[in-house]
Parts: C-alpha cells; sequence; structure tokens
C-alpha cells in the first residue's frame, strides 16, 4: 500500500489523533493506485507499526470509522472502476486508467494533503494542474446541465484570454449592460477576477433575466481561502445584473459525512462541487466520456505522479 501520510496521523493512546479525511484518502488512493485489495486488518497492522496507534484494537475503532465513510464514497465510482467493498475488504477489479477524472482528482488530494513534502521532490506545477481542473470542471458542468452554454472564461495557459478581452463577450451572452465603474476593475492585467466558468440557460430572446452560474475552479490546498469567489461585490461593479447569478466553487477534495460538507459550503454561498459531485456530474452517471484530448492529458499528468508516490515498507 502507499506509504504513511505525512500530516494527519498523530500518535493516538486513548484519543483519536488521526485526521478521518486524510486516513479515508490513503485508504482509497493504496487500493487506486497500488493495491488491488485491501483489508482492514492491512490498515490496522500498518498503523500500529508506524506507531500511530498504540494498540490494535484502538486502531481498529479508527478504521471501522473510516470504512463506512468508504462504503458511502465509492458506491458511484464502484460502478466504473469496479470496487468492492464488504466489512472488511476492499477490492479494486479495474485499473484507474479507466477512470481519469476521479485518478486525478485523488491524485491531487495525494499532493496537497497525504504527501505535501514528497510532492516537492515532483515540482511543484500549480498552472498545469489548475488547468487541468478547470477543463475537467467544464466537462462536469457541461455534464450536469446538459441544455445550458458553457464556456471557459479565466485565463490559462491553454485558454490565454485576459478579462478585458472576455467581458465583452460576457456581456453579451448575458444580455446584460456594463456598470459605470467597470473601468475600475477590468485592466489590461486583470485575468479572471475569481470567475473561470460561465454557465446560463438563455430564451430565444434579448432579454436578460435568466439562470446564470459563476464557478471558481480551485485545486490547491488554499480552496478555503478562495470560498467568496468571485466576489458577487465586485462583478456588480463589472456588470450590471439585472438579476442575480448564482456562485459555483469546485474543488477536487472530499469530505467525511454531510456536516464537513455542509460548514465548508456555507461561505460560498451558492453551489458547491466536491470531488464526488465532479466525477459523478448525473444521478448514477460517471464522468468517463471525456474528449480524446482531455483525457490524453489527465492521463499525461497523473502517471508520473502515481509512480511517484511513496510506498509502505511491508
Amino acid at each position: 500500500m502507499l506509504g504513511l501520510p505525512e500530516e494527519g496521523m498523530s500518535y493516538s493512546v486513548s484519543k483519536h489523533n488521526v485526521d478521518i479525511g486524510i486516513l479515508c484518502d490513503w485508504i482509497e488512493a493504496s487500493v487506486l493506485f497500488d493495491d488491488n485489495e485491501l483489508s482492514k486488518s492491512d490498515v490496522i497492522d500498518i498503523l500500529v507499526e508506524n506507531e500511530v496507534y498504540a494498540s490494535q484494537g484502538f486502531a481498529s475503532e479508527v478504521v471501522d470509522i473510516a470504512w463506512a465513510v468508504l462504503r458511502q464514497r465509492l458506491i458511484f465510482p464502484g460502478a466504473d472502476l469496479q470496487f468492492k467493498i464488504t466489512g472488511h475488504r476492499i477490492t479494486r477489479v479495474n485499473d484507474w486508467e479507466t477512470f481519469p477524472a476521479y485518478a486525478f482528482c485523488l491524485i491531487l488530494s495525494c499532493l496537497s494533503y497525504l504527501y505535501p513534502q514528497s510532492a516537492r521532490a515532483l515540482g511543484y506545477d500549480f498552472t498545469g494542474q489548475g488547468s487541468l481542473f478547470e477543463r475537467l470542471a467544464f466537462a462536469s458542468l457541461s455534464k450536469s446541465f446538459p441544455n445550458w452554454t458553457v464556456k471557459r472564461v479565466g485565463w490559462a495557459p491553454d485558454n490565454p484570454l485576459k478579462l478585458k478581452e472576455a467581458v465583452g463577450s460576457i456581456l453579451s451572452d448575458l444580455n446584460e449592460v456594463a456598470n459605470g465603474d467597470i473601468h475600475l476593475h477590468v485592466t489590461e492585467y486583470a485575468n479572471e477576477l475569481g470567475l473561470d466558468i460561465l454557465a446560463f440557460c438563455s430564451f430565444s430572446d434579448n432579454h436578460a433575466s435568466f439562470p446564470v452560474i459563476m464557478m471558481q475552479c480551485a485545486s490547491g490546498k488554499n480552496w478555503e481561502e478562495k470560498r467568496h469567489t468571485p466576489d458577487f461585490t465586485v462583478w456588480r461593479k463589472i456588470v450590471n445584473f439585472n438579476s442575480q447569478p448564482l456562485k459555483a466553487f469546485a474543488i477536487p477534495y472530499a469530505f467525511t459525512n454531510a456536516d464537513e460538507f455542509r460548514a465548508k459550503a456555507t461561505k460560498v454561498d451558492g453551489l458547491f462541487m466536491d470531488r464526488y459531485r465532479l466525477i459523478i456530474p448525473t444521478a448514477g452517471r460517471a464522468l468517463q466520456n471525456l474528449d480524446n484530448e482531455l483525457r490524453d492529458d489527465l492521463l499525461a499528468w497523473i502517471t508520473p505522479r502515481v509512480r511517484a508516490l511513496p510506498r509502505a515498507d511491508v
């Protein structure tokens, strides 16, 4: 299995000092990227051998909690990767390459939370991963809203469009008019002001006042600091919205329960898409039919990073 995470694994004697989210991602990533199967006893042994837990009995308690989370997480990806989870074992039938959207999100969690120190050896590639994540979010949102127009408007190496160039198209698409303060915010240096993807469902007239989604995509560990973006306080100075758009925020990470998801979503104040909403954009249907270019680019980015993940000495 993969090596012990570098963070979130503090010594536990009579109180659990392990981050459940990191524990779950570690087990999930180990099954996806390294082992065909993994048992509870395998995980317990590693935790005790690495002195994360003083006893197997106490370690089994936290592993039971993780197993319950994974049962819920792996329901939908399991349909396409063929995960099988029982009371004591998780088994994967297909390789991770069969579901690159899922693998990409999980490898980002490995790099950000499980192995941030080891990730340095690969060289950080925030620009590359950000661009790929935007493309993945674009594909997911297009599946979630098949009758909507979905556009990437944020600057990226593969989409080098400054905001000053994009704002005219945004106004035209939304049948809106510019605000008088637009020149204060849309300068030659502005890239996107937190707006990466624009989605809307217009009518066959020239009127505004139809559903609009404005999404920020955050693939890095600092995503919590960006939840207020796109900042509508600023965007209302650019566009004189006739009706309020819906803010949206996408991340490649996952949560352990509904309360944690709800708490983190509060500051988004809009549509919040985590790992599993992204890879399962419509009920029970995984995001697998990617265009060939995106699929190839994801596989090329993921493959060397999977090979470089630390492995446990077992």
